[in-house]
């Protein structure tokens, strides 16, 4: 996932769904916030990404055009990004364990 150097308008905050990476969903943060980064456990598998940080971007007052987009992980190389003034606002998984499993992020534009 490409970062973007953007300001937040607040700290980074957990997001309160510990378990979302532990079952096929999508995770995303609530509240009109981007995911700015990942906590994970110390194995290999999805379900040891245990939370993930939410932040919304200085000015952003709501979400707006969201779409889901493709993605092509692996262990050696994550292939996913938001289109330009785009924020990954979600992670989706499948129902097995790997990185590649990642199948799906969900991008949005901040109004």
């Amino acid at each position: 996932v490409t970062p973007y150097a953007v300001p937040y308008n607040e700290p980074k905050a957990f997001s309160d769904q510990m378990i979302c990476f532990d079952s096929a969903q999508m995770c995303s943060c609530s509240d009109g916030k981007a995911i700015v980064g990942l906590y994970k456990s110390s194995c290999e598998q999805l379900h040891c990404l245990e939370d993930y940080y939410c932040a919304r971007p200085v000015g952003a007052t709501g979400v707006a055009n969201c779409m889901s987009v493709p993605t092509l992980f692996s262990l050696a190389n994550a292939d996913a990004n938001c289109p330009a003034d785009y924020f990954v606002t979600g992670l989706h998984r499948t129902s097995c364990e790997t990185v590649n499993c990642m199948d799906a992020i969900e991008c949005c534009q901040f109004t």
